[in-house]
């Protein structure tokens, strides 16, 4: 699910916004390994505690060009059996 309070426009691809994304459930519950999620628990369990956590982080992202047809005509799907623990939390869309 993307979270559009994050779309910010990427400095080195003109015409390109980043956009920071969330897995979740069929329910609409977090998926219990999104990164996303695992960093605000445990910022609140930090917090919690007495601490106040400083973060960095590492941006990834896909590129993709053209319009979703073009984007599943080269053989991209969001079909399959979803996210993977690992899978990417972020994303890029161009309008090139």
């Amino acid at each position: 699910m993307p979270d559009l309070a994050t779309a910010r426009q990427l400095p080195w691809h003109e015409g390109t916004v980043g956009v920071l994304g969330e897995f979740r459930l069929p329910s609409g519950e977090d998926v219990p390994l999104d990164a996303r999620s695992v960093l605000r628990r445990l910022v609140e369990r930090a917090h919690s505690l007495g601490f106040e956590p400083k973060i960095g982080i590492e941006y990834e992202f896909y590129l993709f060009r053209g319009d979703l047809a073009a984007v599943a005509q080269a053989g991209w799907s969001r079909s399959g059996p979803g996210p993977t623990p690992m899978a990417s939390t972020a994303a890029a869309l161009t309008s090139q």
